[in-house]
């Protein structure tokens, strides 16, 4: 049996690191808190320069590198074991290859600001 051992893996030019381009891995994901008026992520993200919320309910995600196009798949989910909300993407934002915008809903049908939400991003980076 082989095994590997690398401390660093790096580009074919030696000065960066290798880039996620035609494979399935996620290539965003974070975690925030907040849920009203001053949200935060917390420090383990990845590809996620900021968390805005703008409105009741909608929030939106801006990723640090962009995506080849606007049609990648974004799964969010809210952290609030009490209650079960409908997530929908856009928010009254259009989605960009560098931002999501996501809208809550409680199951009661009313709008929603969730405590705590994760995201998840697919697809390709530009």
């Amino acid at each position: 049996m082989s095994e590997i051992r690398a401390t660093t893996i790096s580009d074919e030019t030696g000065n960066g690191p290798i880039a996620l381009t035609k494979q399935s891995a996620a290539k965003g994901w974070c975690s925030m808190t907040g849920g009203t008026g001053t949200v935060s992520l917390q420090s383990n993200s990845l590809n996620t320069s900021s968390a805005v919320d703008f409105a009741t309910a909608k929030y939106s995600f801006n990723w640090t590198n962009a995506m080849s196009d606007a049609h990648y798949p974004a799964m969010c989910c809210a952290l609030d074991q009490s209650y079960t909300y409908s997530f929908a993407t856009g928010g009254g934002e259009a989605r960009t290859t560098s931002k999501v915008g996501t809208y809550w809903m409680h199951h009661s049908g009313s709008a929603y600001d969730v405590p705590d939400l994760e995201a998840v991003i697919h697809g390709d980076l530009a």
